[in-house]
């Protein structure tokens, strides 16, 4: 897609711990519930979009977003 949206969230708390950095979209990785971010992951993916934890960011968490500005579902342009 040659047009994009670009978000990054971010928040100053503790960072993700390293056991769970390679796992951090699967279901029921981690201390909370373990659907938050794999249920996230999935919707971006259902938008043609992409996430990633940037894995550079030191001081809390941040997240890189990317969709697309037009997709297709189903066939029928939106």
């Amino acid at each position: 897609f040659p047009y994009t949206t670009l978000f990054r969230s971010t928040d100053a708390g503790s960072g993700i711990k390293r056991e769970y950095i390679d796992k951090i979209f699967e279901p029921f990785v981690g201390d909370g519930t373990g659907l938050g971010l794999a249920s996230i992951y999935h919707i971006i993916q259902e938008h043609n979009g992409s996430i990633e934890l940037n894995k550079e960011y030191q001081n809390g968490t941040q997240f890189i977003i990317e969709l697309p500005k037009k997709h297709s579902i189903g066939g029928t342009k939106k």
